[in-house]
């Protein structure tokens, strides 16, 4: 599917316009109507009369690329700097690179978000799975929408992959246009820290918000836990709809409600606290029991009547996942699903994703690669199990090093058996990695080191006795394993199953 939508005109002097709009311009505005094919940040993609964009990323200054930029042709340059002297192509001053080049992008496909309703989650775990859940709710209730994470965007029936959790604008703002053209209204999206901090959902507006939980992630993005809470909460403050809705995990709503979220319909999900909010609705979770492979028992108070139904997802944790993509796809269908939905939602893929074999372990494949997440989903697989937990698992290159020990440590605690494997070592040495983890597994005996990951997903489930649970974890449904710059084909579920399959019979 073509998401770039080639065919409308923008001038310089349209963009500038925007840009004074939006007080993000800083130079005098050119006032020319030199015509705008494309604004790139990236020389790979930069053609002759191009845009070039230009900002302190993470690791590279692009305005060292400039002249660069210039050789190869562009007709223009936005960049956060004072423009080079000389400068031989129009420069545009701005305050903010990448908040500029969302607006363009919003301009160039004709601002879609307007005919839009966009309805966003964020939180350190839970994103992709709320979204899932609330995109098989909408579509069970015969409403199409787009769908856009880490699992991809679904527009339809349709599946396009992504490479960031939140798109990037060039491929984010195409998207949302070619929700448009289709005529779907709702579009159900993760909202990552990430695309706050970098403008890239700087001119969105959602009508609804949920925030699933908050724990340590990306501090080598955000370097402390409190920069990035206050990133998480601009989904509330900036971008909410005035008399939008906000749905909150009762474990984060006074701390959030701190921050003087007003104007907003408030429900507050999850287990009940003594934190209560006068202005809030609840849906407040009941004990419930009988946690299986095949899925686990909801049971909670909404609006003075009881719901009970069992979901298709295994651990408490989706319990939560789930009441949240209740109450979002309630604001799209005006009530709460009935429960002769519930049941018939697919497996996530990646996500306690189950592969059993007869013969076999339970195998459980999940994402888990963060301190709470990977702690939630060995208890949960401690409850499927009275026998051995065994869990497999890396950490990636080029991501917070001080979660590492915590990891292992937790799996030694949590689990009877440990495998240290390699995940997306991306530059870092994987040995190097691995022996950071170790660290918090020692002095355990009971764990063993195969970086290999093909090999150690094999070695682990040959050990494992059927009665076993096996929970492999970290990259859950990514289809690549990064070395340096090199992506090579790598999917954890497709290892399990191959080595699951019956051995031939001579």
């Amino acid at each position: 599917m073509d998401l770039q939508n080639r065919n409308k005109i923008i001038t310089i002097r349209e963009f500038e316009a925007l840009l004074l709009q939006k007080n993000l311009l800083l130079s005098h505005p050119t006032d020319l109507t030199t015509p705008i094919a494309s604004l790139t940040p990236r020389l790979a993609s930069l053609q002759p009369g191009d845009g070039f964009l230009a900002y302190a990323g993470v690791h590279v200054d692009g305005h060292q690329a400039i002249p660069q930029a210039i050789k190869q042709g562009a007709g223009f340059l936005v960049g956060e700097k004072p423009a080079p002297t000389p400068c031989p192509i129009p420069y545009l001053q701005v305050r903010n690179a990448r908040d500029a080049w969302a607006w363009w992008e919003s301009l160039r496909n004709g601002h879609p978000q307007g005919s839009l309703t966009l309805l966003g989650v964020t939180g350190t775990n839970g994103k992709s799975s709320v979204v899932w859940m609330t995109r098989a709710l909408l579509k069970l209730s015969k409403i199409p929408c787009l769908s856009i994470g880490t699992l991809g965007a679904f527009l339809g029936e349709t599946h396009i992959k992504l490479t960031h959790t939140t798109p990037d604008p060039d491929v984010l703002f195409p998207l949302l246009e070619q929700a448009r053209r289709a005529g779907i209204q709702y579009v159900i999206m993760e909202v990552s820290s990430h695309s706050i901090e970098q403008g890239k959902v700087g001119p969105l507006s959602f009508s609804a918000a949920a925030f699933t939980n908050f724990s340590r992630d990306h501090l080598d993005f955000h370097l402390t836990l409190e920069a990035y809470w206050n990133t998480k909460t601009r989904l509330f403050s900036e971008l909410l709809q005035e008399n939008g809705t906000a749905i909150v995990n009762s474990a984060l709503a006074a701390r959030l409600l701190g921050y003087k979220i007003l104007g907003v319909h408030l429900y507050i999900y999850g287990p009940q606290t003594e934190d209560a909010q006068p202005t809030a609705q609840y849906a407040t979770l009941l004990p419930s029991t009988g946690i299986q492979p095949e899925g686990t028992p909801l049971s909670f108070m909404y609006e003075n009547k009881k719901w009970e139904g069992l979901i298709p997802f295994i651990g408490a944790h989706n319990q939560e996942n789930f009441l949240a993509a209740l109450l979002i796809t309630q604001t799209c269908t005006q009530k709460l699903p009935p429960v002769a939905l519930w049941n018939q939602i697919p497996q996530i893929p990646g996500r306690l994703e189950k592969i059993h074999v007869p013969g076999s372990p339970l195998v459980l494949v999940d994402f888990a690669h963060k301190p709470g997440a990977l702690a939630a989903v060995l208890r949960t697989a401690r409850t499927l199990t009275t026998q051995k937990l065994w869990v497999l698992f890396g950490c990636g290159g080029d991501r917070d090093p001080g979660k590492r020990p915590q990891m292992g440590a937790i799996a030694k605690d949590l689990a009877d058996f440990v495998c240290l494997t390699s995940d997306n070592p991306r530059s870092e040495d994987p040995k190097a990695i691995i022996r950071e983890i170790e660290e918090g597994l020692l002095p355990s005996t009971a764990y063993c080191i195969k970086e290999n990951r093909r090999e150690a997903i094999a070695w682990i489930l040959a050990q494992a006795s059927e009665p076993d649970v096996v929970v492999i974890a970290g990259k859950g449904d990514e289809t690549v394993q990064i070395y340096g710059d090199e992506h090579r084909p790598f999917s954890d579920s497709q290892v399990v199953r191959e080595c699951l399959q019956p051995k031939a019979i001579p």
